[in-house]
């Protein structure tokens, strides 16, 4: 019966995870002094981070649960199943969760593009979440 939530899960966590490679490797160019170069990673994070997480993960994530397709779906695979896979009580706190996962994508989503529109209009390039503290 709870197949569907293992397999579910296992695909949110990849998909969010997909982006993290590319950050960290314009971290450690930043950090080794090679600015352009980090610039350029960082672009490749920004797509690789705002097309599943905004794009695919609403799409292929939660719309299928929002339209019931999930159960279809599932039934199909395993033609044993005689019952719904995901009940509406299951339905609705699974949709919940991945509608408050995908505010928070676009939350970061938005700050990632703030500090990419600026790195682009030549700003001095700094972290966002930073706060300038008068001593």
């Amino acid at each position: 019966m709870f197949t569907g939530n293992f397999n579910w899960g296992c695909s949110t966590a990849n998909l969010h995870d997909l982006s993290d490679i590319f950050l960290e490797f314009s971290k450690i160019i930043y950090y080794l002094g090679f600015e352009n170069g980090s610039k350029v990673t960082f672009v490749v994070f920004a797509v690789s981070f705002i097309i599943p997480r905004c794009v695919v993960f609403p799409v292929f994530m939660i719309a299928p649960f929002l339209n019931g397709k999930v159960n279809q779906v599932l039934k199909q695979i395993d033609s044993q199943v005689n019952m719904e896979v995901f009940g509406k009580v299951e339905r609705v706190v699974i949709t919940s969760g991945l509608c408050v996962l995908f505010f928070l994508d676009c939350i970061w989503a938005c700050a990632i593009t703030y500090m990419g529109v600026g790195m682009i209009k030549k700003k001095k390039w700094v972290d966002v979440r930073e706060t300038k503290h008068s001593d």
